[in-house]
């Protein structure tokens, strides 16, 4: 559409130029509205190529960056529920170890306890035979001292 308009721009000029009486030839006044048409078609083209190389450059920046920040931020998410997991899996750990350690030592206070009922059995039957023999000792003794009477 610009160079339309500089076309139709350089068509009047040569028309005015023709009716002022100018001694230059046709050929060459058109062909230097002509060049300069051009000249300023290119400079024209030239700077809207720019101005939209820019506002394409910028929409990508601005667009990388957007997923730039989305992947931080994912990768923020990601890392504190990886962190979150460690630490749960440590205080399961913790927690078995804990249990596992309970369990052991239930297990030593029963062995303890079944010892002190074997004990307390043998010292009860260590009871019963002293008994038992203090008074067969007691028996033998008044056997003697029968004997001894009847004698």
């Amino acid at each position: 559409m610009y160079l339309d308009s500089i076309l139709d721009l350089s068509a009047t000029s040569i028309l005015v130029i023709a009716q002022a009486g100018a001694f230059a030839s046709l050929a060459e006044v058109s062909s230097g509205v002509l060049a300069g048409g051009i000249a300023g078609g290119a400079a024209a083209g030239l700077a809207a190529g720019w101005l939209l190389y820019r506002s394409i450059s910028a929409k990508r920046v601005s667009a990388a960056t957007a997923e730039a920040s989305g992947l931080v931020e994912r990768a923020r998410a990601d890392a504190k529920a990886e962190a979150e997991r460690i630490r749960l899996e440590a205080e399961k750990s913790q927690l078995d170890r804990s249990r596992q350690a309970e369990g052991e030592l239930e297990k030593a206070r029963a062995d303890i306890r079944e010892a002190e009922k074997r004990l307390t059995k043998r010292e009860d039957s260590f009871d019963r035979k002293e008994e038992s023999f203090s008074q067969k000792e007691q028996s033998l003794q008044r056997q003697g001292d029968s004997l001894r009477q009847r004698e």
